[in-house]
């Protein structure tokens, strides 16, 4: 792996939140049981709940809820522990013990929602998710621990929208029943491996405690369901440590604020790839001791610093970087633009800094850490804009001007050593060797399922020398000439160098291991290796869309993830000057985890790049009738194209793939969609463009939100036109698809 690759996901995807002890000021814990409930041993784990809660500092109460006026007695008590409790810096725990009730007496038009009861039939019940809203309006952030059945059944209720963090973990899912007290019980297990999560890492972390509850040493018989219910916050889990008297008492004065910072140097294996990437980030987010404050700060400003020497002076046009000689003249006012965004941050978090007196104030100190975290994240927003506003203008570097800068330090810090590189052997005519080539005759197919790409071409597993692949086919026809051949046989060459070379996992590229060329079978084939931590088989998105995999369907957060992934995908393609063509949603492969194979939507992957190529080489301009493939394509490019394919045309791909993930069905299949292939067997370009954005303007906005719905039709409408520069240069276009599209895409990461 790069070790720049290593550098840059370390840094985004950790957020930089650390706290110098623990992550909350104080406490409070308030543990809820029926007061006459059937059974004495609710009773018994509550006090047990209440004694490991004081242990670790909480202040702790216990309210058994009364039979008589349940619901209005709990919501008073509600309402006193928000008043008493919910402050800022303060984390509100709540615990339950108890029975749950169904709720499927209410008519089928009303989805069960979260209600308790005092015994397992009959006996008074409360509505709890009419009680439940109110702990959003407290300022604190709030974790509740729901030991009863049906007790997932809480996170249909609204999600707190202010920037606390409220999470649900919750003893069962949906419909499903929890054991009564006793080993077995939910609260048991909870209360054992938080003990051992002491013992072991000093504090409690929710995710963490989650993951060790559904792991099958627990021993319970439902799996517990953790949810967060946070609209407005973004990051890690709920964690706590014990609370130790005045040690998270906020320092005196601005000489408190004051850190020792350490550079240190990590050693990993060299054949270390994704999984021991992700091991080693949640070491970092989770494992980090209490007196780590934060993380890569030292990285941003050391880039930040570097873009500062590339891009301030009073004369740029003696600037001796190999970075800023390779720049026009007319292209730096930009960039020099962007950086007075840059400059006013360091001037207001300067003048803010600045004591009263010659000594901050507690109150003012609490505020300036808060600003400089705020700070921290818009520099290296501004950072990722200045830096990718180079990388865009850096693909039309002459050919002799590569080396000086790919190889100068200001490349190496700002992360553009793997793009330029890629740039090169893009722009160049590529190696001779044929180090990559193999027999086809090695190739051994393993069976199972076969898929195939847009244009039809199959993609099969096999195995390689032992390894694990995916094959890529690329057919020809009998007829074709010897000297159309030998082209053609290049040209996969060259791509299979591009696509075996180093890259950022935001390419979201399968590694090219081998090509061959099956002239029996008259066929070229691309040997890709099955990413680490994932395993065979794999499907593609029009399928998972599709009837085959019709039970299997990604949560609303994992639809985003693969909308903005594939996104960034082609929007890191087109800045190195390379076009998809067949951007689609048979093009989307997703595989399974390696070890709970279940179905990994967190890494998607771009295929089917057979007939990828250079923006500046021509492409093919042959008709194609396939309705299937024309609902992907640009107008233009349809029937006869009479345009050269461009970033414009996978943007408009890009813009169907996001309307099928948002309605989780394929176009092919909506009813709209149907009803004009059956009034005519071929649609016109302009119908099939016409009924796309009325789906999307009439049923996105429901599913996926405004934001999307809205990212969608700019991308179907084709309303970037008026941004593109040339064929070789388009930063404004690269700068407007990542505002408009990308990041509109990007705000439903948060959910789960």
């Amino acid at each position: 792996m790069d070790p720049h690759l290593w550098e840059t996901r370390l840094t985004d995807e950790l957020h930089h939140d650390f706290e110098n002890g623990n992550d909350y000021i104080g406490g409070s814990l308030l543990s809820l049981y029926w007061q006459e409930a059937d059974g004495a041993g609710y009773q018994d784990e509550s006090d047990k709940v209440v004694q490991i809660f004081a242990s670790m500092g909480f202040d702790t109460a216990v309210y058994p809820i009364p039979s008589e006026n349940s619901h209005i007695e709990l919501l008073s008590r509600i309402i006193h522990l928000i008043k008493s409790q919910g402050k800022p810096g303060y984390l509100v725990v709540i615990h339950y013990g108890g029975h749950g009730d169904a709720d499927n007496d209410r008519g089928m038009d009303r989805e069960s929602q979260a209600v308790w009861a005092a015994r397992r039939t009959g006996g008074p019940t409360l509505d709890w998710y009419e009680i439940q809203p109110h702990l959003h309006k407290c300022k604190a952030d709030v974790l509740l621990l729901l030991d009863c059945c049906y007790s997932a059944q809480a996170a249909r209720g609204r999600v707190r929208e202010d920037p606390g963090k409220c999470e649900l973990l919750a003893a069962c899912a949906m419909k499903l029943q929890t054991p009564p007290p006793g080993p077995t019980s939910f609260t048991t297990a909870l209360l054992r491996e938080m003990k051992e999560m002491l013992g072991s890492m000093d504090r409690i972390v929710t995710s963490q405690l989650a993951h060790r509850l559904a792991h099958k040493r627990a021993n319970l018989r439902q799996t517990p369901i953790l949810d967060d219910m946070s609209l407005g916050h973004q990051g890690r889990s709920i964690r706590w440590k014990p609370f130790l008297g005045t040690q998270n008492v906020a320092p005196q004065s601005s000489d408190a604020i004051s850190q020792l910072k350490l550079r240190v140097a990590v050693s990993v294996t060299p054949d270390s790839q994704d999984r021991s990437l992700h091991d080693l980030v949640q070491w970092l987010r989770v494992e980090a001791p209490s007196f780590v404050r934060e993380i890569a700060i030292d990285e941003v400003l050391l880039q930040t610093e570097q873009l500062q020497q590339i891009v301030l002076g009073e004369d740029l046009s003696v600037n001796n970087s190999p970075l800023v000689q390779s720049l026009e003249k007319n292209r730096i006012q930009e960039i020099l633009d962007v950086w007075q965004e840059v400059d006013s941050l360091f001037a207001e978090i300067s003048q803010a800094w600045i004591p009263v007196g010659g000594m901050n104030s507690p109150e003012k100190v609490s505020q300036l850490k808060k600003r400089i975290l705020l700070f921290v994240q818009e520099l290296e927003l501004w950072n990722s804009s200045v830096i990718r506003r180079l990388e865009a203008e850096l693909v039309t570097l002459p050919d002799d001007t590569f080396e000086d800068v790919v190889c100068s330090s200001s490349a190496k810090v700002l992360g553009l050593n793997s793009p330029l590189r890629l740039v090169r052997l893009i722009k160049g005519p590529g190696s001779a060797s044929n180090s990559l080539e193999v027999n086809a005759m090695e190739i051994q197919s393993v069976g199972g399922h076969q898929g195939s790409t847009a244009g039809g071409e199959k993609i099969v597993m096999g195995t390689v020398k032992q390894i694990d692949v995916l094959v890529e086919y690329k057919p020809y026809e009998e007829s074709l000439g010897q000297a159309r051949k030998l082209r053609d046989g290049m040209k996969i060459q060259k791509l299979a160098q591009i696509l075996n070379s180093d890259k950022p996992t935001e390419f979201c590229s399968l590694r090219c291991l081998h090509w061959f060329h099956d002239s029996y079978e008259r066929h070229y084939g691309l040997v890709f290796e099955v990413p680490s931590g994932l395993s065979p088989p794999y499907a593609n998105l029009f399928e998972l869309l599709g009837l085959t995999y019709r039970k299997v369907r990604p949560t609303l957060g994992q639809r985003f993830q693969i909308a903005h992934d594939i996104g960034r995908a082609i929007q890191k393609w087109h800045s190195v000057g390379w076009v998809h063509e067949e951007v689609c949603s048979r093009n989307v492969l997703i595989f399974q985890d390696l070890e709970t194979r279940a179905w990994d939507f967190s890494r998607p992957f771009l295929g089917g790049l057979q007939y990828s190529r250079r923006e500046t080489d021509i492409s093919a301009g042959l008709e194609v009738e396939d309705i299937e493939r024309n609902v992907y394509r640009h107008p233009s490019r349809q029937c006869i194209p009479l345009q050269r394919h461009d970033a414009l045309h996978d943007i408009y791909a890009y813009g169907v793939l996001l309307l099928e993930i948002g309605l989780w069905q394929t176009v092919l299949e909506h009813r709209y969609f149907q009803g004009i292939v059956k009034e005519a067997r071929n649609p016109k370009p302009a119908q099939i463009q016409e009924v796309l954005l009325r789906i999307a303007k009439q049923s996105l906005g429901h599913t996926m939100g405004a934001d999307y719905r809205d990212a969608v039709v700019l991308c179907l409408e084709g309303g970037f036109e008026n941004l593109w520069d040339d064929y070789r240069t388009q930063p404004r276009l690269m700068r407007t698809f990542k505002t408009q599209i990308l990041d509109q895409v990007a705000k439903g990461l948060y959910l789960k």
